[in-house]
């Protein structure tokens, strides 16, 4: 009896240990990913700024005012995510993120991506509404 006990108990610990390890696993792949996806977010604004400064550096006239490299790149991003509302950076931090802003749901953002997408691990800003307003 103690001995079909004890095996029962070695395959249910076995069995919850698989699983433990598989959920263990597939958080640190999820949270890889996102990472992933963020940086690339990361350096394709970052290619945009350099693509819109040089284009800005080597065209116009002096009659006119060269247009900011940043909104030509937020512009761009903008394009790919209509509730793209700026960016904000503060140097000698690791902030550097997007901000996210949906009319109708303000936590909209606090469970997804910059695509869209279901994701535990957001870095993007979500802005409430009332805050945006500069009379505020």
């Amino acid at each position: 009896m103690n001995k079909i006990l004890f095996r029962t108990l070695m395959i249910a610990f076995a069995v919850i240990f698989v699983v433990s390890a598989f959920f263990i696993m597939k958080h640190y792949a999820e949270e890889s990913r996102n990472e992933n996806d963020f940086n690339e977010l990361i350096n394709l604004k970052e290619e945009i700024l350099l693509k819109a400064a040089s284009e800005l550096n080597g065209a116009g006239d002096e009659n006119t005012p060269a247009e900011d490299p940043r909104l030509i790149a937020y512009r761009e991003l903008y394009s790919r995510n209509n509730d793209f509302a700026g960016w904000i950076k503060i140097e000698g931090t690791r902030i550097d993120f997007p901000v996210m802003q949906t009319a109708d749901d303000p936590e909209y953002y606090l469970k997804r991506n910059f695509e869209k997408q279901y994701s535990d691990y957001t870095e993007e800003i979500t802005m409430p509404i009332k805050l945006c307003n500069p009379l505020v």
